[in-house]
Parts: C-alpha cells; structure tokens; sequence
C-alpha cells in the first residue's frame, strides 16, 4: 500500500462549494437531464426535497452538510429526509417519498456530494442505477470500452454488471473519470469490503472490476497483474513463522527466531517455512506440549527418545457412522527430514558458537539426534521403491486414461457447439445424448446451458468444454514430458527455446523446464506430438489477440513476493478460479492484452506470456512452436538467417556454478548427453541444501542463451 497509496477523499472541491441556483442549472441540464419529461419531473422533485434537506444541515459546502446529517450512519437516510421535511413518522414505511432516491443519484453523479465507501457498499439502494448513470453523464467512452471487454471475454451478465457498479463506487467515492482510479483505490474497495462481510452480494470480493481497468490501461503500466497480492498477508518474518506455534517457553522461542535469521539469506522462502514448522511445530511444541515446563535444549536421553518415536508417526482421529471415534497410527513419510532439521540446528548452533560464544555459546548442547538417526539411505531406498511401484500399477492403464481425455474433450466440444445452435428451449442431440438448451430468465454472456428433457439438474456446457480441453492438456503436456505439476504450472513462452545445430543448421525445438525443489533446470527436445498439442493450447489461449503481449507485474502464491516487469502469457497456472475443482491445478492462462480472464470472479495473477504457434500436425511445414513476441527466428527461416537476441538474453542471470553431481562445468561440455537428477547431496550435518532459489525460479532466472539439446544445465542456489 506504501507503493499504491489511494487517493485521499476530498474535503472541498469546486462543484460542492456551488450555490444552490448553480446546483440546480448543473444537475437539471444535459447530460444529467432526462429526455423523457415524467422521468425528468420526478428527479426533479427528488434533487429539490434532498437539496432542501441538506440546506438545514450544519456546514458551509454540500459536502460538509451531508457528513453532518448522519445519513452515512442511519439505516435508511431517507427516514431522516421525511422527519425533517414533514414531520411525519420515520418509521412508517408510507411516508417515504419515491423520488428521493434518484435525486440522490443525480447529485452524486454530478459530483456534488462523494458519499464514503462503506455507505455505498453497504446500502443497496444507493448502487441502483450508479453505474448506468454514471455511463451516461460522467464517462460514456470508458464504460462502454468496459463493457465491451466483458462481452468479449464472454464474462457473466451479472458479475459484469457487478464490477461495474464497482468502478461506478469508486468514481462517487473519490470523484473523477475512470482514468482516474489507481491501483490504490482498488485496494480500499476491496478492504473495505472484506470488513462487511454477511452485508454484500456474492460478487463484492471479485476482483474482475480491477482486471477491467488494468486491461482497459486505466492502472498504468506499473499496475501489479493481479490484485491478489494485495490481499495475502504478504511474506511474514521469522518472528511470525514461529509464533504459529505458541511456543511458551520465551527464551527458546527467540533462539528458534534468531536462527531462522541466520537461515533465511541462504534459503528460499518455502524452506524458511519449512525449518520454521519442522523446528517449530514437529519438534519444540511436540516437547512442550508432552513435557510442560521444558526450558533447555539439553534434552535428556528419555526425552529425546520418545520424541523421535512420536516424531516418525502420525496419529490421526477420525469418527464413524457407528458414533466411536477411531484412532489411527501410520508411519510418518517425512519423519528423516525432521531428524535432519533438528539435528542441523543442533550442529549449526555449535558451530556458530565458536564465531559468537555470547549468542549462541550458551545454547550449544549435545546433539539429540545422531548420524544414524537422520541417516537417509534407506529412506531414498523406500521411496525409489514407492515410485516404482506406482509407475508399474499406472503405466498399463496410461492409454486408456488418453482416451479418456480425449473422447471427453470431443463429447464437450461436441455438445457445446450444438447447443450453440439450438435456439432456447429447443431439443439438440450430440452423440447418443439429446438435451434441451435451457432457457434463461436473464441473458447469460458466454455461458450456455442445458437441460434434460425428462428432468434432471441443470448443465453448464460451457464450463464441461472449459474443463474437458484443460484435462485434456494437462494430460498430454505431462506424459510427453514427464515433468511434475508444480513444473507444469510454470511452464511460458519463455520455457520455448530454439537451438541450430552448427553442422547442418536444423532447427531443433526446446522445451525449459524451471528448476523445481531439488531438481536442475533442464531442457527438453519437443516431440511431433508434443508440439502439437501445445500448439494446440497456444492457439486457444490467444484466441484473436496480439501477437505482442505488454509487460506486467506478477505475483507469486509461493514466495508471496512481487516479481519483475516483463511480458508474459502464463499458460499454466495452480490458482483456482473457476477451475475443475475447487483446489485443483490446471493449465489455464489469465490475459492482461485487451481482455480479462473469462468468468474470472477470482483471478490469478494474470501475468502474461505469449507464445505464437507457428506450426502444428496438421498443415503446418514443420512442428515447431515459435514466439515470435520474443523476436526468434522462425523454424522455416533459412539456416544463415542470424537469429536475433531474445528479451531474457539481456537480463541478470543466475550466477552458475560446477555441479557436483553431473562434474559439468558448463552446458557445452555435456552436449547431447541425458539429462540427470542433480539433487544436492546432504551436506555433512543431514541437511539437504537448497539447489535452487526462488529466484531461479522466477522468469528473471533463466537460462542466460539457449543451450544444446538435452543439455542439463544447472542454477546455483
């Protein structure tokens, strides 16, 4: 917020400070006017009766006047309009006047009084009709830019109208066009209304409204992509990871935080959080929590012994349709990599002892946990066996999960495009299924439905093509490659390369895999059948929008920190908005070009990467993906066409450094050689270092220019 401050509200402004007479030429004239005349009288009667009211309010401007009748306080302030005005009950709903509420529209349409946030989202009334208004008098041009993205994007009728009146809220609120609005005034709204909860619609935390005007350039370039990042609870501190935990004892408590401290400029944030929950939780609120009253790190050997017995299972209680709770006991897959994290911070404290004797001389004991303790090759064993196992169970039944897929993907497609063509409350037939295309009391925008004809729940169509492609792409992205889904959802039109061969000048397609926890960066040669389908995704995500994406912040869930400015279309992502299942991960891709993410009611951050397909299966000469928004050669381009420097070649790299597990020193010296795991080893204290950072893991950690095919090249930590 100290980067995106909103606006301040205004105390005086020129249209408040207008007499009465110059309030009434302003607000009874074009563009306010109405042409039809019943329409008009009735605004008419209704500015007058509130004008009149606010007239006996104490205050010198309109402004003051309507902060000091309370009527942002009162449960309905047209009661007080009545009382002052008549005498009459407040109470008594028939004494209401009808025009009162569109004279109140019209003045804050004219600028003439800026209601707060809070009264506006709170009372419904005061939002009927704002956003059509303030189209018509204020910002026609705007709005009906707005309006056409959402058409365009196929967003819902009602969540369209909703980030509407939105925008409409802020523009009453702090004045202005919608050009107007900054980053900050989002972030107030959307404040604002997490505080009402129970009191707004379904809609009042979407962010959509915010998409519209970042999409629309309303935000400026510097704008984040997402909205999202405002509204986690950032990174927290050392001090904050370890009060999780109510660790009662304080002076182990800030020994914990003081070596989280020391940790965390070598360490990524996922690792901070998990020393802090290892060391934390698993272990000093284990001690606490069986033993009360526990002060020092010296444990005694029978203290020490039952811990790690608990520490290597997990009890979990769950209840029964026969009324008993049971309780069960499994051994704990993790319980080595506790171990190796007390055992580390055992080690480490003693080492560091020697440096500061006055810190940490005072906390070095003797280690609870020995090298065999934490020793990890039986557990690597056990694990490699697991994995195994689950291959050989999956692998036959791999071609019939295509299928699947596959036949899923047409039946959806198939039925969503007849549906298209049925009129509403006609009968369509797709396959060996005839339904009934549903007809809506509302217009819906991009959604089509459909219903059984001899009864049934209600279909969403379009939702069963979105979910039906996306299953599908996942599916074939992840067994033409074999990288795991945290490695999907990083995958961008960065992560497509091109690499010459210097011999005959064949172009060979490249497919960068980031670095996931305790792997190296690695490239892929892209397939024929890979290639297709990616073009295939490629094609769905650009639909009909530029080639050339715009820069935009992005947000990162992981690391909870802001990332670089630099243009991208992520076509995969882990955030849910409106995905297959609540929490699941899919590939998907939120625009930030022209339009937002269709039916985006929460959104993702909509950091965008393009890729341009070039090439495909069917009726392309070669099948190779290009980008050409990152300015490469073209695979049809000829062998002495220089191939131009790609945006990431002229960016800080990652410092590299020699693996010890591959013994390459750079990427030339392994060429054409099988890319391996390159999982650091333990260091001698238990503890697996960290291969990778979070910040080669971002986009700005790359590799610094394409390398040969299948050459693993590796980022240092």
């Amino acid at each position: 917020m100290r980067r995106f401050p909103p606006r301040a509200a205004a105390r005086s402004w020129p249209v408040t400070q207008a007499s009465r007479s110059a309030v009434l030429g302003r607000v009874l004239a074009a563009p306010l006017a109405l042409p039809n005349p019943g329409s008009q009288q009735t605004r008419r009667l209704g500015v007058l009766a509130v004008l009149n009211w606010l007239q006996s309010q104490p205050g010198e401007i309109w402004q003051d006047r309507w902060l000091a009748s309370g009527a942002e306080t009162h449960p309905d302030w047209q009661a007080l309009v009545v009382a002052v005005g008549s005498g009459r009950s407040a109470a008594n709903p028939r004494s209401r006047l009808p025009h009162l509420a569109p004279g109140l529209l019209v003045l804050i349409c004219a600028d003439v009084i800026r209601p707060g946030l809070g009264w506006l989202l709170g009372f419904a009334p005061a939002r009927r009709g704002l956003a059509a208004e303030m189209a018509r008098t204020r910002d026609s041009a705007a709005f009906a830019e707005l309006a056409k993205m959402c058409t365009s994007a196929a967003v819902g009728l009602q969540a369209g109208q909703q980030a509407m009146a939105r925008i409409a809220v802020i523009m009453a609120a702090k004045g202005g066009l919608a050009g107007d609005v900054v980053v900050g005034d989002c972030v107030e709204l959307l404040e604002v209304a997490a505080g009402m909860r129970g009191q707004q619609d379904g809609h009042a935390h979407s962010p959509l409204f915010y998409q519209l005007l970042r999409a629309g350039g309303h935000l400026g370039q510097d704008a984040p992509a997402s909205i999202q990042m405002f509204s986690g609870r950032g990174r927290p501190s050392c001090e904050q990871l370890i009060d999780r935990y109510r660790i009662a004892c304080r002076p182990v408590r800030e020994v914990l935080v003081d070596y989280l401290r020391e940790r965390q400029p070598s360490v990524d944030f996922s690792s901070l959080q998990r020393f802090a929950y290892l060391l934390g939780k698993l272990f000093w609120a284990d001690l606490e929590a069986h033993h009360p009253g526990i002060d020092s790190l010296k444990l005694p050997r029978d203290v020490s012994a039952a811990w790690k017995q608990r520490v290597m299972t997990r009890t979990r209680t769950t209840s029964t349709a026969a009324g008993p709770a049971v309780t069960t006991v499994s051994a704990r897959l993790d319980g080595l990599s506790v171990l190796s994290a007390v055992r580390s911070f055992y080690l480490d404290i003693a080492e560091w002892a020697d440096d500061d004797p006055a810190r940490w001389g005072p906390w070095a004991v003797r280690c609870p946990v020995s090298a065999s303790d934490a020793s990890h090759k039986k557990h690597r064993s056990q694990r490699k066996s697991r994995m195994d196992q689950r291959t050989r169970e999956r692998l036959p039944v791999l071609p019939t999960l295509t299928a699947w897929v596959q036949a899923q993907r047409a039946r959806t497609d198939q039925r969503l495009a007849a549906a298209r063509h049925a009129t509403p409350g006609a009968l369509f037939t797709a396959g060996a299924l005839t339904l009934r295309r549903s007809v809506m009391k509302t217009a819906t925008t991009g959604r089509v439905w459909a219903e059984d004809p001899e009864g049934g729940r209600r279909r969403d169509l379009s939702f069963e093509e979105h979910r039906g492609f996306w299953t599908w792409a996942m599916v074939e992205v992840l067994r033409h490659t074999g990288i795991r889904i945290e490695e999907l959802t990083e995958l961008s039109h960065h992560s497509l390369i091109q690499y010459r061969l210097p011999a005959s000048g064949q172009l060979i397609p490249l497919l960068q895999i980031a670095p996931s926890k305790t792997d190296a960066e690695r490239l892929l040669v892209i397939s024929p059948e890979l290639a297709d389908a990616l073009a295939t995704i490629i094609a769905r995500i650009r639909g009909d929008r530029a080639t050339v994406w715009p820069p935009s912040r992005w947000w990162s869930a992981t690391t909870r920190t802001n990332g670089s400015t630099t243009p991208r279309c992520r076509c995969c992502s882990s955030t849910a908005a409106n995905s297959m299942t609540a929490r699941s991960r899919k590939p998907r891709c939120a625009s930030t070009s022209t339009t937002p993410w269709p039916r985006s009611a929460s959104a993702t951050p909509p950091g965008t990467r393009c890729a341009t397909p070039s090439t495909t299966s069917a009726g392309y000469s070669s099948p190779t993906p290009s980008c050409t928004a990152c300015r490469r050669t073209s695979p049809n381009s000829s062998p002495d066409t220089p191939t131009s420097t790609p945006p990431w070649a002229t960016r800080p790299s990652t410092p590299r450094r020699s693996s010890t597990a591959t013994g390459r020193s750079s990427p030339a010296a392994a060429n054409c050689a099988p890319a391996r795991n390159t999982a650091p080893r333990p260091t001698p204290n238990g503890t697996s270092s960290s291969a990778t950072s979070s910040a080669a893991r971002s986009p700005s950690g790359t590799a610094d220019a394409p390398t040969p095919p299948l050459a693993s090249t590796n980022t240092a930590a």
